[in-house]
């Protein structure tokens, strides 16, 4: 392995000229494919509403609560920095959130598939590669990303996940390629913290982020690095996490998102697996093991002869804080996937909770293609034959179902063993087989029948200002819903009682078994009918009756408080 390529990866040289050009041309490309799937795959995902309605609730002067008062608030959302994002820009430019949510995403898109060149570039610049490698190489892992159907699908939708990955995606390069040999910068430990904050008011899971950031700071204060007031001022970023979390607790009286006890009832690590193995079967990345594992050694070989290699003293220190910073960022991601897989049974989405890992998995091939020393051209022809074969069953799949509108769908698994080439039916009948469990279990469903649901609510529900005229014509409106997102942003005014337990504090911790992800929570009818719903959809149309008697502020505080205070006694 040559000397440059023994060099870190914080010391590769920036590119040539014509090496940055040839990777702006590529780049602008690979970002004009993005917008053709991003129109392409465009859709609201019925969740996305719920981040809304606590946005106009705080606008009415409730806070960010999903019922106005006296019903108590509910961390009913699990995107605080996106709901912050998408209520300043309604207060300020006075755009909804519906007209906006999905532009914002694919900026964000943007903004990954440039790190994911710039990333590209700093390997190719370690490399020792001619501008035209480099080219070459950009355009290959650009490919890759923006041929994945998952990348695509969720640069829309309207959930946090683009945001939630662009952060992501810059925590884990901004210690890959932010630290030098010579020295951890204490900018970019402080970058560091800033980043997993970011992260953890996009999205719950940014704990694990901030967790890995503390103990880089502490590992490079212990190794000497940096000195202990160093290491607070680059570890005060993570204050901002502390006062999230501070003012969920005193909001919320949660120290975590209600959403987290709706969706976990226990861990369910054989459905997790078998998420996983659709996810790598449906991309062909069993293609690209052999690479990563090459990467891999590669990498764990390199940073012990650093360490090794280092002049004893300090210099040796700096070498294994560095080192100790980049397996602990390796094993951040890890951890997120194992959360995903062991704990979290999968997602009830489309592989968006695996969506990070698109131009990460990418990267990561190029980095193995590199290791074994192939020329660009070889390397390069490596990623577009792997972005050709991780393509024919997703592409297979949106080519059946994308002209499925209607719900439900029919039927809800589209079987594709004997649509693709004959050498890769095995691999898709064994993909057939572990999605005739994951759907029935409510895991991975697929883009297009959100896509539909969500058209099918738009049809039923009212406009957002005649389901305001027919709330505001009784006391108390409410109604219980199983869906609550286009539901809770077209009426407005009235208090809906989740049924799976998004949004309500009672049925996301009512006891309940495992069965279909994400709605197994089941509600007490005897709660539910405390609330006396009146507001009804029927045929189409919502209709608001009037109740044999009043409900009061009085019984709903007294409904609220009895059945919490029952939910502690059993804890």
């Amino acid at each position: 392995m040559s000397r440059k390529w023994s060099a870190t990866l914080g010391n590769a040289p920036h590119g040539a000229g014509a090496q940055r050009a040839g990777a702006s041309v590529v780049l602008l490309l690979a970002a004009a494919g993005l917008y053709w799937g991003w129109r392409l795959h465009w859709f609201l995902t019925d969740d996305a509403f719920i981040a809304f309605r606590f946005i106009d609730n705080r606008r009415l002067g409730f806070g960010y609560t999903w019922n106005p008062p006296p019903f108590l608030p509910v961390e009913g959302y699990t995107s605080f920095g996106w709901v912050l994002l998408l209520d300043a820009i309604w207060s300020v430019f006075g755009i909804e959130p519906p007209a906006v949510v999905n532009n914002l995403s694919l900026v964000c898109a943007f903004l990954t598939l440039g790190l994911t060149a710039w990333a590209t570039q700093r390997l190719c610049a370690l490399r020792g590669s001619t501008a035209l490698g480099a080219t070459l190489a950009t355009a290959a892992v650009l490919l890759a990303t923006v041929s994945n159907r998952t990348f695509l699908v969720w640069a829309s939708g309207g959930l946090e996940t683009a945001l939630f990955n662009l952060l992501l995606q810059s925590w884990v390069l901004s210690a890959l390629f932010g630290f030098t040999t010579d020295s951890l910068r204490p900018r970019t430990l402080a970058g560091l913290c800033a980043l997993a904050s970011a992260i953890e008011l996009t999205r719950p899971d940014g704990l694990v982020p901030v967790a890995s950031s503390v103990a880089i700071v502490l590992v490079c204060w212990a190794l000497g690095v940096v000195r202990w007031r160093v290491a607070l001022a680059c570890a005060s970023p993570l204050l901002l996490v502390a006062a999230h979390l501070l003012w969920r607790q005193s909001f919320y009286r949660e120290w975590l998102p209600n959403t987290y006890y709706a969706k976990v009832v226990e861990s369910w690590p054989e459905a997790g697996a078998r998420y996983l193995a659709a996810f790598g079967l449906e991309y062909a990345y069993y293609v690209a093991v052999p690479f990563w594992s090459i990467a891999a050694w590669a990498w764990s070989r390199d940073s012990k002869r650093r360490v090794t290699a280092a002049d004893g003293g300090a210099p040796r220190r700096r070498a294994l804080a560095r080192a100790l910073a980049q397996a602990g960022v390796l094993a951040t991601v890890l951890a997120l996937l194992g959360f995903e897989v062991l704990i979290a049974g999968g997602d009830h989405f489309e592989y968006r909770a695996l969506s990070f890992l698109c131009p990460l998995l990418a990267l990561a091939m190029a980095y193995g293609c590199f290791a074994l020393r192939l020329s660009a051209s070889v390397g390069a022809g490596v990623l577009v034959l792997f972005s050709a074969i991780s393509a024919v069953l997703p592409w297979t799949i949106f080519v059946r179902t994308n002209a499925l509108y209607r719900w439900p769908a029919d039927p809800a698994v589209i079987r594709i063993a004997n649509d693709v080439p004959a050498v890769l039916r095995p691999i898709a009948a064994g993909f057939d087989e572990l999605e005739d469990w994951l759907i029935p279990h409510g895991i991975g469903i697929r883009h297009y029948e959100h896509r539909a649901f969500w058209l099918r609510q738009l049809r039923f529900y009212p406009s957002r200002e005649r389901g305001a005229e027919l709330c505001a014509a009784v006391d108390h409106p409410v109604t219980a819903s199983a869906t609550i997102g286009v539901a809770s942003w077209t009426l407005p005014g009235c208090a809906i009682l989740d049924l799976r337990g998004l949004a309500d504090y009672v049925i996301a911790r009512t006891p309940s078994k495992l069965g279909y992800l994400g709605h197994d929570r089941k509600p007490p009818i005897e709660y539910i009918r405390e609330f006396q719903p009146n507001v009804f959809l029927q045929n189409g149309e919502v209709r608001v009756y009037p109740r044999p008697k009043p409900l009061t502020d009085e019984h709903i505080r007294e409904v609220e408080q009895r059945y919490r205070s029952l939910l502690q006694e059993r804890r």
